[in-house]
């Protein structure tokens, strides 16, 4: 039945070739994550509104995808996520939004009267959270739906056992699919680096038991390991709201 069902809001990218066309000013989303969602049994819904108080209470579990801007308007699911154990699934851009938000709640500390806002555009240049990799890497790849395609994106990575990554793929050692050029600088003590590449980009973090970013893309293989833990996650979540009704 549709209520017993988990749903997951997956945040989207957007369009800003030309903001003075106000046809242009759209959020997308990358068909890949929802039928990976589908496929694991969760109902995928878009989170159209930057204001995502209109969605925290449908919503047991979140997606941010990979793309190209992170918007710190969406930070607020981070507070949802971390009042209610939601748990979260980040993707490439995901995975360093999760670091850069642990970054600035750490740094709040040291600047209390700033905004986190303030706080960002005050250290993204004395003490970046994120850099660019130099132009020859084994991560920046273009992938189409070809399989050779995506046997040549890949590269092993080396996972940390005890690790919530290694609880879910149960194995220290894998290839995994890279597309990107921007990588986690700098990691906030919260947070644990729980898989590596052998020139020492990170491949993920994790917070606890249920906020998870990962640098590589699992939504292009067959595999759906992590999608399944996050469904998981969502409905252990779903069952404890209930019972605090």
């Amino acid at each position: 039945m549709i209520q017993n069902k988990i749903v997951v809001g997956i945040l989207p990218t957007y369009n800003l070739k030309d903001m003075n066309d106000p046809y242009q000013d759209r959020a997308s989303f990358v068909t890949m994550y929802s039928n990976k969602i589908k496929e694991c049994g969760g109902i995928p819904i878009g989170i159209l509104e930057k204001d995502v108080s209109l969605y925290t209470n449908l919503c047991d579990a979140y997606l941010i995808p990979g793309g190209t801007k992170i918007w710190r308007d969406f930070f607020p699911i981070f507070l949802d996520a971390l009042k209610n154990h939601k748990p979260i699934l980040g993707v490439c851009m995901g995975a360093q939004m999760i670091s850069m938000f642990f970054n600035l709640l750490e740094d709040q500390k040291q600047y209390p009267e700033l905004s986190l806002e303030e706080i960002y555009q005050k250290l993204k240049e004395e003490n970046p959270y994120l850099v660019k990799l130099p132009e020859e890497n084994i991560h920046n790849h273009v992938v189409t739906k070809e399989i050779e395609s995506i046997e040549k994106a890949k590269h092993e990575i080396q996972i940390v056992k005890n690790s919530l990554l290694y609880q879910i793929y149960k194995q220290d050692r894998m290839d995994v699919v890279s597309l990107h050029s921007i990588v986690i600088h700098r990691v906030p003590k919260n947070l644990l680096v729980s898989a590596k590449t052998i020139d020492d980009v990170i491949e993920a973090v994790e917070y606890q038991d249920f906020i998870l970013g990962v640098q590589f893309h699992p939504e292009i293989v067959e595999d759906n390991k992590i999608f399944e833990w996050l469904i998981e996650e969502g409905r252990k979540c779903q069952k404890s709201r209930k019972l605090k009704q």
